[in-house]
């Protein structure tokens, strides 16, 4: 049976009316004055939505194998998962704070069997991802990515909590969710809170790649992020909620609230370099770990977004309310920023060069908090290209009238050897990379290109920033591989087949002094229909 409810303006409940421009301008404009008025603004548009909540169905999250089992015992505390949390918590955190989760965890779980399917199914999801995470979430300073990267399924799984409907059960769950929060990095091992987390990740970022205006905001906010996590998790230590006072003054006792000047310049950067397209370009690159600086960024904000929610009391709803479609609202922003790395298509020229295992932290947060659709990876990992009649696919450098500009040209050897990298992009779109003795050889993660030799001869070679996209379609136990380069536009490469072609290597004298040519095959584009259905992917 569906609940039909009714909210009214005060709880800015966002339903996905603003533009793709009004969400981006929501993100380049963070930390300028107004900003945080015209989120709230862009969360409260509709006066009054209705939202559909299902009452009884079982619409689970496909991952959690616990859920099915909660309706078959009568206590969660009976699970293995559960007391192997509990002792995780005492063997992994100071004694205050492992006795504060705890207790959150008890009274969240004190009769179990007698919740509704949705809170039990919503609060053993909170339980299982957490406790799945604990040790990297505490323990921040070996991995702070990691730890980040864990925080991100944490915090997608929170939501299921801290974003649905309030009752009493819910309330001991917002509890829960704001203790685990307020321990991120507070572990007895190796802990490093989230201030120094931030810094370490804006320092990597523009060490690589400077950029002026970015550098004078860092310290800000670092400071930012230190300010509003340290009065969170300093009120949560002490008490369940905030007070009245605190409530009614978020902004000024959680920066982060007010917005970051520091992730309004970064979102400029990233959404300008989009907007040029670079082909050959390390902006290209340099636009990809922007975006793996602001995921991560987002994934902190979103993680003292949520303990903030948690915190505000009852009373307080509204205010509670407005907070989390705030947070919508800047979800929905950020979707429209990365999702272009999901959309499969090859007019995008970073598409090439973005692999997804280079930049975790994007690739997590799109997928567990963004909840953008993923596409087949069924493809993804190294393999042998083995073209029929012509063996394998290599790169060589023993020829230098083959190299083009100083970089490797492809050849085919009878031996095998496994080293090209296939990076799914959708719809059978694919990066094609080297990952020969990878990390640490030559030209390592360089990228599957061609280039016009002569009229008619077009050869496939390795460069470093600037790959092309690749479509791979299959056939029986074959694929034909061709080039997307110039498929926008109606290039006449469009569609062009990756096979075999011999090209002349060097010259070589007799015993007279004639000269002859020696050729050898190279991979190049090959007129369309020539090579077909022949070539194997294979370990």
């Amino acid at each position: 049976m569906k609940l039909q409810l009714f909210l009214t303006t005060c709880l800015f409940i966002f339903q996905g009316f603003l533009t793709t421009g009004q969400d981006i301008d929501l993100l380049t404009s963070e930390g300028q004055e107004g900003w945080l008025q015209s989120l709230l603004q862009s969360s409260n548009d509709d006066s009054k939505t209705m939202v559909n909540i299902e009452d009884d169905s079982k619409t689970a999250v496909k991952d959690i194998d616990v859920h099915k089992r909660t309706e078959e015992i009568a206590d969660i505390q009976e699970l293995p998962m559960y007391k192997q949390y509990i002792k995780d918590l005492d063997d992994k955190l100071p004694e205050d704070k492992a006795t504060m989760v705890k207790s959150a965890v008890n009274s969240m779980t004190t009769n179990w069997k007698s919740k509704s399917y949705n809170e039990r199914h919503a609060m053993a999801s909170c339980l299982q991802s957490a406790a799945r995470h604990v040790d990297v979430f505490l323990n921040t300073k070996d991995d702070p990515v990691r730890s980040i990267q864990a925080g991100m399924e944490i915090v997608g799984s929170f939501a299921m909590v801290v974003g649905g409907p309030y009752g009493q059960a819910i309330g001991a769950a917002l509890s829960f969710v704001s203790a685990f929060l307020s321990v991120f990095g507070k572990g007895k091992a190796k802990p490093e809170p989230m201030d120094v987390i931030v810094k370490k990740q804006i320092d990597n970022a523009l060490a690589e790649f400077y950029e002026l205006t970015l550098t004078n905001e860092a310290s800000g906010a670092v400071s930012e992020f230190q300010l509003s996590k340290a009065f969170l998790d300093g009120v949560r230590s002490k008490a369940n909620t905030l007070s009245d006072t605190e409530a009614n003054a978020l902004a000024s006792h959680v920066p982060v609230y007010g917005g970051v000047k520091f992730m309004g310049i970064l979102a400029s950067e990233i959404e300008k370099i989009k907007k040029e397209n670079p082909f050959y370009s390390t902006n290209r690159v340099k636009c990809l770990k922007y975006i793996e600086l602001y995921a991560e960024m987002a994934d902190l904000k979103t993680h003292i977004l949520q303990e903030m929610a948690a915190l505000l009391p009852d009373s307080h709803s509204n205010i509670r309310n407005g907070v989390l479609n705030a947070l919508k609202s800047l979800h929905e922003g950020q979707k429209s920023m990365i999702k272009f790395l999901y959309e499969s298509d090859y007019t995008k020229y970073m598409l090439a060069n973005y692999i997804p295992s280079f930049y975790p932290s994007t690739d997590q947060y799109a997928l567990k908090v963004l909840k953008i659709s993923d596409y087949d990876r069924t493809l993804s990992g190294t393999w042998c290209l083995k073209l029929d009649g012509a063996s394998y696919l290599k790169w060589g450098r023993s020829y230098s009238r083959l190299m083009v500009n100083d970089r490797p040209y492809t050849t085919f050897n009878s031996y095998k050897d496994c080293y090209w990298m296939l990076v799914p992009h959708g719809k059978n779109l694919f990066s094609i990379v080297n990952n020969y003795h990878c990390p640490g050889y030559d030209f390592c993660y360089s990228q599957l290109n061609w280039s016009t030799i002569s009229s008619g001869v077009y050869r496939a070679y390795m460069k470093e920033t600037g790959g092309v996209i690749w479509e791979i379609t299959k056939s029986g136990s074959r694929y034909r591989i061709r080039n997307k380069w110039g498929c926008n536009t109606g290039h006449s490469k469009c569609d062009l087949e990756l096979g075999q072609q011999q090209e002349v290597a060097d010259y070589e004298g007799d015993a007279g002094g004639m000269m002859f040519e020696v050729k050898k095959p190279t991979g190049g584009l090959l007129p369309k229909g020539s090579v077909g259905y022949k070539w194997q992917i294979i370990k």
